[in-house]
């Protein structure tokens, strides 16, 4: 699980998506699931053939997102730490 730094909102941090490790350990999960299911006795029933293609579907959405990671949405300036006109701190002040 992240957890958010000092100063960024946990909305920050989730804007970044999860890490690849995560989507493999799921991606792992939902092909285990899917194993499980296909060689269930009741694969062929109307119930077994949609909850094996609702599993498809996500390791399809899931693989895609693994190759091709959605670029970073940016960070709102609410959640910026300090001015943002550079960083610099006044310590003549």
């Amino acid at each position: 699980m992240v957890s958010a730094v000092s100063g960024v909102g946990a909305g920050a941090v989730r804007a970044y998506g999860a890490a690849p490790a995560d989507g493999r350990a799921q991606l792992q999960r939902l092909q285990h699931q899917l194993s499980d299911n296909v060689n269930c006795a009741s694969a062929s029933t109307r119930e077994g053939k949609a909850t094996i293609a609702a599993i498809q579907e996500k390791i399809s959405a899931l693989k895609q997102q693994i190759q091709a990671p959605p670029a970073p949405a940016a960070v709102p300036d609410a959640a910026r730490i300090g001015s943002t006109s550079g960083g610099v701190i006044d310590v003549y002040a």
